[in-house]
This record gives structure tokens, C-alpha cells and sequence, in this order.
């Protein structure tokens, strides 16, 4: 056989083997011009192994099974994003804020960004922790400790000042009213972040529930006021009165329900009714996204 014919005799393999191909593969590729055109040169470029290696990746091809790709889904697997983030360390370490600062070995500096910190994002556990580093060992975190409490104190105190001058040259009662209920608020800060000694306590509460009574008097309406009146209420142990008062915010201002339903749960559970309790947290949805709140929420579910 001559060279010519070995070569035609190629030429027309490579063309059964593309031909071929395309018809194995017409479902799965659009492009079939591409794939004959591929299949033919590769067959023609490389004879014997070509034959053999076009009839397996054809059929690989062929009868190859993807994973199915899900365009709407309602969750996934997250453990998919662990390489894809980048690490984030914690600015203070590890360990809650609390034993950092009692901590001796941890940096002045460290402790001084984390009181920044606390101050930045003031709330009650924050400003409990601030006032414990006023007794630390570390003369600079102790007083710039001080330094901050000294500095919500007298903010607080200035507004308060502020508003009893308005207050007593106000005429109008609905000015007087909204005047009222700006120093209620201010005194009931004091209370909740505990800003009071002990010993002013006492007239701080008797100064916040005297605006709170001129200020309902015209505004009685106000769901803000009544869930205020219920929380110093509790404070003073009568909980009846604050149930009251909750139950009213909760008609007045249905949508904050979620943030007056613990207080109620709270109020039956001193009164041991537990079945009122339960109907609570497991009637009120919202609770089950508070982070603080989950916890007991679930532990009432299963509760007999």
C-alpha cells in the first residue's frame, strides 16, 4: 500500500471518528462545527492513539452526570465559604471584656481601647464593667475609668438641668408635658446605668416617677411613657400596676409588643403564674430572634 493510500485511508478514519463525535455529542454541544473540527485535526495530527483517545473522551462525554445546579434554594451549606474568608482576628482577644480588664498581664493600651470601646457603645453591662475598673491595680485605666463615668455623669446632669429650666418657665401644659417626659427619660438613665449611689437612689426614682405622673397627666397616650411608668413600677415592686401599664403600651403601640412581652413574662413569673409565662414565649415569635432571649425561650418551650 502506498503513501497515498495510507494517507487517504487516514484522512477518512479521521472523518468517520469527527463525524462520529458530533452525533455521540449533538445534545449535550452547540457548537458541533467546533467539535468536528477539533475531533478531525487531533485524529489527524495524532493516529492510532487519536482513534483511541477521541472514542474515550466521546464517550466520557457521553455518559458522564453533573451535580444538578439548584438556581432557587432556601439554604445552603456554609461550610462551602470556610477557605473563601479571610480571618478576622479579635481586637481585644479572647474571653469576655470583664476578665480582660482584671486581667494583669494584658497591655494598658489594650485595656484603654477596649474602655473607648465600652464608652462608644454605652449600655448597661458596659457601664457596670466601667465602674468595676475604677478599683483596677493600673493607675491609667483607673482614671481615664473615672474620666468616663465623670463625663456621661455630667452630660446627663447638664440635660437635666437644661430641661427643669424649661420646665418650670413652660406655660403651656402640652410643652410642660413633653418637657416632663425628656427628664423622666434623663433620671430613668441615671437609674439603668447606674450612675446613682445609693444613697441618692431613692430621690432619683421619687424625681423620675413625679415628671412621669405630670407627663402622663397630658400624655396618656403614650406608649413610651407607659412602658417607662411599668419598668419604675417594677423597680418598686408593684407589679400589678406594671402589668397595667404594659398591657396599655401594648394597645397604644402593638409593633413594640416584642420588646414589652419580657417584662410581662417576667412579672408573671415573680407572681408564680408559670402557664402565663409559658403562653408568652411561645406565643410571641420575635423573642425567638433575640440572641439574649433564645435561650429561655427554648428552655419554656419544653417545660411542662
Amino acid at each position: 500500500m502506498d503513501n497515498s493510500t495510507l494517507i487517504g485511508l487516514h484522512v477518512a478514519i479521521s472523518l468517520f471518528i469527527s463525524t462520529f463525535s458530533v452525533l455521540m455529542l449533538k445534545h449535550k454541544i452547540k457548537d458541533l462545527k467546533k467539535v468536528f473540527i477539533f475531533m478531525f485535526f487531533f485524529n489527524f495530527a495524532v493516529p492510532v492513539f487519536g482513534y483511541l483517545a477521541s472514542i474515550f473522551i466521546t464517550l466520557h462525554l457521553r455518559y458522564v452526570t453533573y451535580k444538578e445546579e439548584l438556581e432557587d434554594v432556601s439554604s445552603f451549606d456554609l461550610t462551602i465559604f470556610e477557605t473563601d474568608f479571610i480571618q478576622v482576628d479579635r481586637q481585644f482577644g479572647e474571653g469576655s471584656m470583664q476578665e480582660m480588664m482584671e486581667h494583669k498581664e494584658i497591655p494598658t493600651q489594650k485595656k484603654i481601647k477596649a474602655l473607648v470601646s465600652m464608652a462608644n457603645n454605652l449600655s448597661k453591662e458596659n457601664t457596670r464593667i466601667i465602674k468595676n475598673t475604677l478599683s483596677n491595680d493600673d493607675d491609667e485605666v483607673r482614671l481615664y475609668s473615672f474620666a468616663i463615668i465623670d463625663k456621661i455623669e455630667k452630660d446627663i446632669n447638664s440635660k437635666i438641668d437644661d430641661n427643669i429650666k424649661k420646665f418650670t418657665q413652660e406655660t403651656d401644659e402640652a410643652k410642660k408635658a413633653h418637657y416632663a417626659k425628656e427628664l423622666a427619660g434623663l433620671y430613668w438613665e441615671m437609674i439603668y446605668y447606674q450612675l446613682t449611689e445609693d444613697a441618692l437612689k431613692d430621690f432619683i426614682l421619687k424625681e423620675l416617677t413625679k415628671y412621669l405622673n405630670i407627663a402622663l397627666r397630658t400624655l396618656d397616650e403614650d406608649s413610651e411613657l407607659n412602658i417607662l411608668m411599668g419598668k419604675v413600677l417594677v423597680l418598686k415592686k408593684e407589679y400589678k400596676q406594671a402589668e397595667k401599664r404594659f398591657l396599655t403600651a401594648i394597645k397604644l403601640a402593638p409593633k413594640d409588643s416584642e420588646f414589652i412581652m419580657p417584662y410581662l413574662a417576667e412579672i408573671y413569673f415573680i407572681d408564680k403564674e408559670f402557664n402565663k409565662v409559658k403562653q408568652i414565649l411561645n406565643n410571641t415569635t420575635e423573642l425567638q430572634l433575640n440572641a439574649k432571649l433564645y435561650p429561655i425561650v427554648e428552655q419554656w418551650k419544653t417545660a411542662s
